[in-house]
């Protein structure tokens, strides 16, 4: 795996921002653990295990198939939901194909990092 940039700093928000979401954060706490999650073992599992599923299914680094590696990646985590906290993963791998998909130049290098992937050459 190629070096990885390093972690983002999380910004949590709840929708709707209501009082029961504000009451279930004061109680549970649920930002931070979703940081601690984002920030743990669970994020570079995912990438190393997104990074694999495109080196297997020989997904090249166009920016179509950048965007067809996460839509695959995030319909494998969400037959799983409950896996090593899955239902975190589809949100932050979904986030990066909708970036990746509108075109963002940074998410897709960040992505094509982290897989190692090349672009195609041209013939």
């Amino acid at each position: 795996m190629g070096e990885v940039e390093p972690r983002p700093d999380w910004v949590i928000d709840f929708n709707p921002d209501s009082d029961e979401t504000r009451t279930w954060d004061s109680i549970f706490d649920i930002r931070v653990c979703c940081k601690r999650t984002l920030s743990g073992r669970s994020y570079y599992d995912w990438l190393v295990s997104f990074g694999d599923l495109c080196k297997s299914a020989e997904i090249d680094c166009t920016d179509k198939g950048v965007v067809e590696g996460l839509k695959r990646y995030c319909e494998l985590l969400r037959a799983k939901p409950m896996v090593g906290q899955n239902f975190f993963g589809v949100e932050i791998f979904d986030v990066f194909r909708t970036l990746c998909k509108s075109g963002e130049h940074r998410p897709m290098n960040f992505i094509r990092n982290i897989t190692r992937l090349k672009l195609p050459h041209a013939v």
